[in-house]
């Protein structure tokens, strides 16, 4: 109960202090539980994702996930997904440049939501999104993208799932990504932080949503166990205690402004983006085509740094963004350290191409 309080008091926007709240087990299993909830609610069936998304991998949520390496050889998976293009404003689906697109990427959305034509049988149950893009390459789409999506989601009874399992609990400088837009979803996916190491996820939804299921239609054997949840509330206060929100938005202003000062001398930073201490460093073999650079570079500079003791991943479409999460507690000190093996790196890899 107390868990399911204290989110209820965090969460974001018109949600704050007036919630319903479905623990679950993992990011997959809460996805699952949005969709399931969503299409309860409307008592529709079909959902729309975006290109370069990722939702979890367990079956009901696999189809979401747009990275072929996690599908090839499992279809049939559920039916009824419809893909729109994210706000890749570095990779413009519809090649155009921000701010003079008019937002078509949303106008695409949309489109698919209103007009006759597009596939989908009816108007969607959800629209599910990411705020800040994990996977696809840590994309932190332009305000007008994200207002209008909801907007559209509002104005048509769809149901509007905010995914932060990647983006929430302080990341990026908020407690959800979705505040820096001072938006409320319908329904916010949650895991990773809420538990730390420990297997703990939520759903945190409006009650008009969560109050049309039916009694005990939602029962998970260890969702909401004792210990789960004390580690989520011990978590949380950790993270009220020492700010770590406001820790996350100052250091990462302060390491994204070195980075992109490395960029612009950089003949292979395509572009540096992100929001706090989740940050993205597009890498590319020419920065006028933009060409991704290969996947074997990608995984030498992973190497590289490792080798200097900076232990680090890579996503986005290609394999192509080299990506800095670290613990929302590490110094300055640690990030100089970071920035001083990724600059060696970086200016090596350009000396061998």
């Amino acid at each position: 109960v107390k868990l399911v309080e204290t989110l209820s008091e965090i969460a974001p926007g018109e949600m704050k202090g007036s919630v319903r709240v479905a623990l679950a087990m993992s990011g997959s299993d809460a996805a699952e539980m949005c969709l399931k909830f969503a299409k309860w609610y409307t008592k529709r069936a079909e959902v729309i994702a975006f290109q370069g998304g990722y939702h979890g991998i367990t079956t009901g949520v696999l189809m979401l996930t747009t990275n072929p390496a996690y599908k090839r050889g499992l279809p049939p998976l559920v039916p009824g997904i419809y893909f729109a293009p994210y706000a890749y404003c570095y990779r413009c689906a519809f090649g155009k440049k921000y701010p003079d697109c008019d937002i078509e990427c949303a106008r695409y959305v949309e489109r698919l939501i209103t007009q006759p034509g597009t596939g989908l049988i009816d108007k969607p149950a959800a629209v599910i999104m990411e705020p800040v893009q994990g996977e696809g390459g840590y994309i932190v789409p332009p305000k007008e993208f994200v207002e209008w999506v909801v907007k559209v989601c509002k104005e048509n009874e769809v149901v509007f799932i905010d995914d932060e399992v990647q983006s929430g609990f302080c990341r990026t400088g908020k407690w959800f990504a979705i505040e820096h837009w001072g938006l409320t979803p319908d329904l916010l996916n949650l895991g990773k932080a809420l538990g730390g190491d420990f297997p703990m996820a939520a759903v945190v939804g409006r009650k008009r949503i969560l109050d049309e299921l039916p009694r005990a239609s939602q029962p998970v054997t260890f969702a909401g166990n004792a210990l789960g949840c004390a580690v989520a509330l011990k978590n949380i206060e950790l993270m009220r205690k020492y700010r770590l929100d406001e820790r996350a938005n100052r250091l990462g202003g302060y390491f994204i402004k070195m980075l992109r000062e490395l960029e612009a001398e950089s003949k292979i930073i395509g572009e540096v983006r992100g929001l706090g201490l989740m940050i993205g460093v597009e890498i590319v073999k020419d920065k006028a085509s933009k060409t991704p650079m290969p996947l074997e570079n990608m995984i030498w500079l992973v190497h590289q740094m490792r080798n200097r003791g900076v232990l680090a991943l890579i996503c986005g479409h290609w394999g192509q963004v080299f990506r800095f999460m670290p613990p929302l507690v590490i110094t300055k000190e640690h990030l100089d350290k970071a920035y001083e093996a990724f600059s060696q790196v970086v200016k090596e890899l350009e000396r061998r191409l």
